[in-house]
Formats: structure tokens, C-alpha cells, sequence
């Protein structure tokens, strides 16, 4: 659910460092290391877990002060830079939904091996299928981001 924020965020910083806002992108990394850092180290505490709580609860924060200083920068509306990742995060959350509700129906009935590959399987499916409803040309440009990938 968290990864198209995650893709978006990485993009955002290259495309500053680009333009030459380095200032800006030093100033999202004081943001990630300031609230982050700590959330991280609280969740050691509960192990893997807690790390991807700790990280999952305060990723969008991080996320959304990167998106208003850079909209900001850019002299545009905080929607604008948004946009593209409308559908995806939707599709991701459908296909967590789907990938939950396999859990709960087969759990405690079949292997957890089986039910981690089928919760897998059917993610990813349900995902290029929303996707390909939902914005064909996002689905166009995942498609061949795997073809790449593959090729290597």
C-alpha cells in the first residue's frame, strides 16, 4: 500500500536534485531523519514488525511535508504531483483487501507456505487487472517497467 508513496518519494528527490533544489531535498532527508528514524528504533523493540508499523505509520507524514515543500517549489498545487498516483494506490489497496481476505478464509485450513503463495499470486493479478481498468496507460508503463526487469 505504502510503495507508490515510496516510488513517488524517490522520483520526487531526483527529479529536485535535477532541477538543482538540492536545498529541498536535504531538507526532506532533516524530515525523514527527524520523525522516521526514531519510529524505527521504537519498533526494534517489537522486531521486524514493529519496524514496518513504525515505518508504515509515519511514512505518509514524511511523504506528505516532501509533497507540499516541493509543490511549493515547483509552483503548483499539491494535487498536480499526486495525480499520477491516484489509481495505483488504489489498485494496491484492493489487492491488499484481496490478499487479506485469502488469509482469513484459508487460515488455520492450509499450509501457510500455500496460503502466502496464493495471497501473492492472486495480489499481484488483481492488481494489473485494476490497473488496466482502472488507467490503462499506468498499466502500459508498469508492463514494460517488468519487461525491463526481465530482460536483465
Amino acid at each position: 500500500l505504502i510503495l507508490p508513496f515510496r516510488t513517488v518519494y524517490s522520483l520526487l528527490n531526483s527529479s529536485l536534485v535535477g532541477t538543482g533544489r538540492t536545498r529541498l531535498t536535504f531538507s526532506n532527508s532533516v524530515t525523514w531523519l527527524i520523525l522516521l528514524i526514531p519510529f524505527i528504533f521504537v519498533g526494534l523493540q517489537r522486531g521486524a514488525d514493529g519496524v514496518a508499523i513504525g515505518w508504515s505509520a509515519v511514512f505518509p507524514l514524511v511523504f506528505y511535508i516532501a509533497i507540499r515543500r516541493s509543490a511549493r517549489e515547483f509552483s503548483v498545487a499539491s494535487t498536480v504531483l499526486l495525480k499520477p498516483i491516484f489509481f495505483p494506490i488504489i489498485s494496491a489497496a484492493l489487492a491488499a483487501t484481496l490478499a487479506e481476505i485469502i488469509l482469513i478464509s484459508l487460515i488455520g485450513h492450509a499450509n501457510s507456505v500455500v496460503i502466502l503463495a496464493l495471497q501473492c499470486s492472486a495480489a499481484f493479478i488483481a492488481y494489473l487487472l485494476l490497473l488496466r481498468t482502472l488507467s490503462r496507460n499506468q498499466y502500459n508503463q508498469t508492463v514494460a517497467i517488468f519487461r525491463r526487469i526481465a530482460r536483465k
